[in-house]
């Protein structure tokens, strides 16, 4: 069970025989309905079985899941990005893209459209620099080897960048953690393994 951010990366990276489901990547917006969108799906796919979350903390959403047929994995993270970039370093004022983030979610400049078609373009571009002001460069993570979606969604990324005048830059990815996480090598700190029943608690994803 994972989040349509990392769709594209899962697909190409999961066992043949391991079922996957896919969330919008929206729900992040409500931690509470993502939460309980992951609990009904847990209960409906776990029965009897081991349930992997692609997802990390993620504004809390993942506190209090449980499966009580089976283990519940997932990797000891903040968030999503950790799954694309391994140990990369912290890079403040960046705004992460990858290409299911591109494909799947929104952009900022999408996010920008969205403002100024719901409040007017000034008010609408206020609310937007308010809420992004804290960003002045993309970093569009490369996850992906070749293929079209990769071409398609670098020149998305690099053309949200000029509208909005920030910087951009490509780094490449590091999808490790997350093949370790699908393919079932869970015997590191790096992951959390809930036994049957146990609930994700909050002070978990900060233990040493």
């Amino acid at each position: 069970m994972a989040c349509a951010s990392l769709k594209e990366e899962i697909e190409s990276l999961a066992p043949e025989n391991l079922m996957l489901k896919f969330y919008p990547i929206g729900l992040h917006e409500s931690p509470a309905l993502l939460n309980q969108a992951l609990q009904r799906g847990i209960l409906q796919e776990g029965s009897g079985r081991d349930v992997i979350l692609a997802y990390g903390l993620c504004s809390r959403s993942t506190v209090g899941l449980f499966n009580p047929g089976g283990k519940l994995v997932l990797p000891r993270s903040h968030d999503c990005i950790r799954l694309l970039r391994g140990t990369g370093e912290a890079q403040a004022g960046s705004y992460f893209l990858s290409p299911s983030w591109v494909r799947y979610g929104r952009t900022p400049l999408q996010e920008r459209e969205k403002l100024i078609k719901k409040y007017g373009k000034e008010t609408g571009a206020w609310v937007f620099e308010n809420m992004f002001r804290h960003y002045r460069r993309i970093i569009f993570i490369k996850t992906l080897d070749s293929g079209e979606s990769v071409k398609e969604t670098l020149v998305l990324a690099r053309e949200t960048a000029r509208q909005l005048q920030w910087d951009f830059m490509v780094e490449r990815g590091s999808t490790g953690l997350l093949e370790r996480l699908l393919q079932c090598y869970w015997d590191s700190r790096d992951f959390l393994v809930l036994a049957p029943g146990q609930r994700v608690e909050e002070s978990m994803f900060f233990r040493s």
